[in-house]
């Protein structure tokens, strides 16, 4: 499964900009217009500057809240993006985002950003994954990864309420 994959099963989403010398009382409310956690930092011309996420603005106030007094975005942005294509595989790129411990990647498109995942996002997929892995892909019906998933969640309750296996 590749992130043009991850795509199709997802709702739209807007992609939310902001740009270094917004205000974070203004991100706040981008925020919560947009019910998301992180938007991509642009520059007067769309280039991508950075990310800010609430982990970001957090991590600033307790590392170095010197660096929010002035309240803009660009004191809490972190600039070294790690981004992904619609090429790149969906497993590849969530072990990337865990091996770096970041919750948001953004998607290019020739270069471009046109969406931010969440972890979120990977998780859906994976559970998606998981219920491909139990169903055979021409008739859709149960397989046996699923039969022995199942006789083992059966095994294990019999065994939890002392009661026979029947």
């Amino acid at each position: 499964m590749n992130i043009t994959d991850l795509l199709e099963t997802l709702h739209e989403q807007r992609l939310v900009t902001t740009t270094a010398d917004t205000t974070m009382s203004a991100l706040a409310r981008l925020f919560v217009e947009n019910a998301t956690s992180a938007a991509l930092v642009v520059d007067s011309s769309g280039r991508m500057k950075g990310i800010i996420t609430e982990r970001d603005i957090v991590k600033t106030l307790v590392e170095n809240p010197k660096r929010l007094t002035n309240g803009c975005v660009g004191n809490a942005m972190t600039s070294n993006l790690i981004t992904c294509t619609l090429d790149d595989s969906v497993v590849e790129i969530f072990s990337v985002m865990n091996k770096g411990k970041f919750r948001h990647i953004p998607v290019l498109i020739d270069n471009k950003p046109v969406r931010i995942l969440s972890i979120q996002d990977f998780h859906q997929a994976c559970r998606h994954m998981h219920l491909l892995s139990l169903t055979d892909e021409l008739t859709r019906l149960p397989n046996r990864r699923y039969f022995n998933e199942r006789l083992q969640f059966e095994i294990d309750r019999s065994k939890t309420r002392g009661l026979p296996l029947s």
